[in-house]
């Protein structure tokens, strides 16, 4: 099928099919993780996974996953616009990972966490053996918890924060250390903050790395994934377009979801993952387009928080094409990126507000009403 006719046949999905009044269902939420970085061997369980497997640059993160670093290991992964440097021999769970709500669980280890913005109704909270953590501020923080699980130390760099043990709760203000011990008559003991480590300063030298890039100037920090495409990329505004980025270094005849593989995570369903080290944002946000004989990508208006796509493509099987990913007797199938006012059409069940949110950026006018979202 030709580009221009898939293009065609694409937009007019948007308006073909009819939303019962009754569809109603609990939307994915519109923030994931990313895995950003991996130094040494270091391991994740997806949710519903029985066994460990080894994680990769650009996996996505939801809730129930978990991640493991092991000796001499240390990984750095980020959640909306926060980041979060994992070090050696350090255990996490992820309770809950949603557009409100981040809930870590830390068996042992320590991480590093740079909270660049929360607004009043978002919560950050790291549960550990021996008490509760509670991230008031945007700020920096370092938590650390014992093999044993007897002692978490939060140390608060700037922001603030609430420590609770039991029915107790303390706040911890910048430039202190606080120490909980879960039990006994002095569960809290706070004091000057702990001095930096050769881990914390490799930590701080990712977070001033990300300081200084240029997307920020077109994109919103809430991209997950916008932190590496200075690194391999230029920015070009096109007069029809408006603001692009271009990766450079990729081979003659390269395309848009092309390197990498799909993977089943829920509650999306396929999901692309992306070989390229910059390739979490333009597979998961945006739309691509083709001119001049090579391929740009648009981020789209920027946006406080832009909503997460498993991938933005069209599938193609034959003569025909769908938004669901088919295997076996059907035969092939193949997939284009979506262009420029393409509709996203989710194959998972959601409402209308989603479908809305997920594509407002990049398409105008789009008709929500007539778009079936009630398929699970």
């Amino acid at each position: 099928m030709s580009r221009q006719r898939l293009s065609a046949v694409v937009c007019a999905a948007a308006l073909c099919w009819t939303l019962p009044a009754a569809a109603q269902s609990a939307d994915p939420p519109g923030r994931v993780g990313r895995v950003s970085a991996v130094n040494g061997a270091v391991s994740l369980m997806p949710m519903g996974a029985t066994d460990w497997s080894t994680a990769s640059v650009n996996y996505p993160l939801t809730t129930g996953d978990a991640l493991w670093a092991d000796n001499d290991a240390r990984a750095e992964f980020h959640l909306g616009s926060s980041a979060v440097q994992v070090g050696p021999l350090t255990s996490i769970t992820f309770d809950a990972i949603n557009d409100f709500q981040t809930q870590l669980r830390m068996g042992q280890g320590s991480v590093r966490i740079r909270v660049r913005s929360m607004s009043q109704d978002e919560s950050f909270e790291i549960d550990t053996p021996a008490g509760v953590i509670l991230l008031r501020d945007a700020g920096n923080y370092r938590v650390d918890v014992t093999p044993d699980g007897r002692r978490s130390t939060v140390t608060v760099r700037n922001g603030g924060a609430d420590v609770i043990v039991g029915n107790d709760t303390r706040a911890v203000r910048a430039g202190f250390s606080a120490t909980l011990t879960g039990s006994g008559d002095s569960p809290f003991a706070i004091g000057p903050a702990f001095a930096r480590d050769a881990w914390e300063e490799w930590a701080d030298s990712r977070n001033q790395r990300e300081d200084a890039v240029v997307a920020t100037r077109y994109v919103s920090r809430d991209m997950v994934g916008y932190e590496d495409l200075d690194e391999y990329g230029d920015w070009r505004t096109d007069p029809r377009n408006g603001p692009m980025w271009y990766p450079r270094d990729v081979p003659s005849g390269w395309a848009p979801y092309r390197s990498g593989h799909w993977e089943s995570i829920a509650p999306w369903g396929w999901t692309w993952i992306d070989d390229a080290p910059w390739g979490f944002a333009p597979s998961h946000y945006g739309r691509w387009a083709y001119a001049g004989g090579r391929w740009g990508w648009m981020p789209g208006a920027v946006r406080a928080r832009p909503v997460y796509a498993p991938a933005l493509v069209a599938f193609v099987s034959g003569d025909n094409w769908d938004v669901s990913l088919r295997f076996g007797s059907d035969g092939g199938v193949g997939w284009v990126p979506l262009g420029p006012g393409e509709a996203f059409v989710p194959a998972y069940r959601t409402s209308p507000v989603y479908v809305r949110n997920v594509n407002v950026t990049y398409v105008t006018n789009i008709n929500v009403t007539t778009i079936d979202v009630s398929r699970a």
